[in-house]
């Protein structure tokens, strides 16, 4: 399946999904992180036929490349949004990755965020770090992972800087809420799978802002929590009842 490609000042965002002629409607957009799966996220459309429902790739993630760091990307999808949900009610959802781009979004039809697993930091994301320098490493002339490495993460094979992203909590103006794998981060380990990406620091900035409420999914799901299927009953729930309340705001 092809994505529909909307230009915008961040580059191409790529939408797939479906949305409903005629009266206003809930909608709910969810913006893919890094990497996805080609299908990633397409379980969503079936979850909520009644309501409009899109699927967000970020520029270099299935559509063409560009430059845009963290907060032009999040300029760039509203505008994308804007021009496909125009002002109907809006649900956010995003995680990983994608949280630097949803957390910080902003609209007036914006009525809940979910998001999921997110991180504020980069220096402690070791599993994400070994996975992307290991690219690097195989992949010497990829120039965009090089780049995209370097500004989003502060990663190269030569070293690296934390990028601080705390300030985007600032930005959350609606009701939120944050899911995160119940496998720590650290320490340091080897597993077979990726910890949650959500450190304890990162925790305790978002549990203390008003509008978080914090779910933790079950101890051996990590950063993947659609790999468990009680979590993503839960995210399936939590996605649920912000579209209806949306709904009845109507």
């Amino acid at each position: 399946m092809d994505f529909l490609s909307v230009l915008t000042s961040a580059g191409h965002i790529g939408f797939r999904g479906r949305i409903h002629a005629g009266p206003a409607r809930p909608s709910l957009l969810m913006v893919a992180g890094a990497f996805p799966r080609p299908d990633q996220h397409q379980e969503m459309i079936n979850w909520f036929p009644e309501f409009n429902v899109v699927i967000a790739r970020l520029p270099g993630m299935g559509v063409p490349v560009s430059h845009a760091d963290a907060a032009q990307m999040t300029i760039g999808v509203q505008e994308a949004t804007s021009l496909l949900l125009r002002d109907w009610p809006l649900v956010v959802c995003g995680g990983s990755a994608s949280g630097l781009v949803t957390i910080p979004l902003q609209g007036s039809n914006i009525r809940r965020k979910v998001i999921l697993d997110p991180f504020l930091t980069t220096d402690p994301l070791w599993p994400l770090r070994n996975f992307i320098t290991g690219i690097l490493e195989r992949e010497p002339h990829n120039e965009h992972l090089r780049r995209y490495a370097w500004e989003m993460f502060g990663w190269s094979t030569e070293g690296r800087e934390n990028r601080d992203y705390r300030s985007i909590v600032a930005a959350l103006n609606v009701p939120t809420d944050v899911m995160v794998g119940g496998m720590a981060l650290q320490p340091e380990r080897a597993l077979n799978v990726f910890p949650s990406l959500t450190s304890i620091e990162d925790r305790a900035i978002l549990s203390a802002h008003p509008l978080v409420t914090m779910h933790e999914g079950p101890p051996d799901v990590g950063h993947d929590l659609w790999s468990s299927e009680t979590a993503s009953q839960t995210i399936k729930e939590l996605l649920r009842a912000a579209l209806e309340s949306a709904a009845e705001r109507l």
